[in-house]
């Protein structure tokens, strides 16, 4: 099955995120050997990872290896992202399309940010300014990571279910002359694909609540299908009662007609195919904020994501 995914979306990172990605690069590159022979370790023993690593055809190369790690230098040294997010919407399509869960991944973070931090209290213990800048270069190339490997994932795991479940609706028609077992057979499949579909929607929402960025997806008509954790914590509203509304006239946008003008204007382009980022406000936490908010055309759905500038960049109204 040829799978389509989005444009990806190159970040925009502030002075303090660029220098605190090189810090961190810095420790990483000096001990990138040892952690990631404590993370291959690590990983033979997990569940799922210790599938990939057993499956020569699963593993890569040493030089796609040498190749992603390039990449990677690329994007944080030089500011060069691109080539380093499609690489990682590959891999999230890979994971999928193998039938892994995304799961595994948090536990892979969080054993690389425990074998990192003896590396940066040596380094950087005397002071406190390069190792918070270290930690946080680390946490944004992590999000950056996570989020694109995980929007190409979830894509490509709903497009699967989708056609399975076409495939599935089909066969039903041409064996509902045949005998009732059959049919119940292939109802039975119906049903399973109608399972997965479901349990991606909730593994969907787990993933968005796990990100520090306010995530959506939207209906084309604006109703809104999905809200992370601190979208609905920033609108002062449970998840359970935004699902439904519209994510036009919401109060992020409602307390200035300029800006929702300027958001239902964006949304129409993106209902087009036009993916959009652009600075804009939104009312949040009980105040007017800036973020940088994106539109993206996903299928028959609309991906938003907004994230908020660090403290000093708020602009409050």
């Amino acid at each position: 099955m040829n799978v389509s995914l989005p444009k990806v979306t190159i970040p925009k990172l502030t002075p303090d995120e660029k220098e605190g990605l090189k810090d961190y690069w810095r420790i990483y590159e000096a001990h990138r050997e040892e952690v990631t022979g404590q993370l291959i370790q690590m990983a033979s023993q997990h569940p799922e990872f210790k599938y990939i690593m057993q499956n020569t055809d699963s593993q890569s190369s040493a030089e796609e290896q040498s190749r992603s790690r390039d990449l990677q230098r690329n994007a944080v040294l030089q500011n060069d992202w691109e080539p380093y997010l499609n690489n990682l919407q590959r891999q999230g399509m890979g994971y999928a399309q193998a039938g892994l869960s995304f799961h595994g991944w948090f536990e892979i973070v969080a054993a690389f940010r425990k074998y990192m931090m003896p590396h940066f209290l040596n380094s950087y213990g005397q002071s406190p300014e390069h190792l918070l800048s270290a930690m946080i270069g680390m946490d944004t190339l992590i999000d950056i990571v996570l989020s694109n490997i995980g929007a190409s994932y979830l894509e490509t795991k709903e497009q699967l279910i989708r056609t399975e479940r076409r495939r599935a609706e089909v066969e039903l028609h041409k064996l509902n002359e045949e005998l009732e077992q059959r049919v119940l057979e292939r109802t039975h499949r119906l049903e399973h694909a109608n399972q997965q579909l479901e349990d991606s929607e909730q593994e969907i929402q787990k993933i968005l609540d796990s990100m520090s960025t306010l995530n959506a997806k939207v209906d084309l008509d604006g109703k809104l299908l999905f809200v992370n954790k601190i979208a609905a914590l920033a609108s002062g509203i449970s998840i359970q009662e935004l699902m439904g509304t519209s994510f036009l006239e919401g109060q992020w946008w409602a307390f200035d007609p300029e800006v929702q003008s300027r958001v239902k204007d964006a949304f129409a382009k993106a209902r087009s195919g036009t993916a959009i980022n652009y600075d804009e406000k939104i009312f949040a936490f009980g105040q007017v904020l800036t973020i940088s908010f994106s539109l993206t055309p996903c299928w028959e759905i609309m991906a938003v994501s907004s994230t908020f500038w660090r403290k000093q960049e708020i602009s409050l109204s």
